[in-house]
């Protein structure tokens, strides 16, 4: 049992999760014509 694993763990998905919004709202901020 280790709650700092977790901790990083969850951590990890959350900035993940965020990572991937944050892209997908650059790339349609900066590229709106593609399609």
């Amino acid at each position: 049992r280790q709650p700092f694993g977790a901790t990083i763990t969850i951590l990890a998905l959350l900035a993940g999760k965020w990572v991937t919004i944050v892209a997908a709202w650059w790339w349609w901020s900066n590229y709106p014509y593609n399609f």
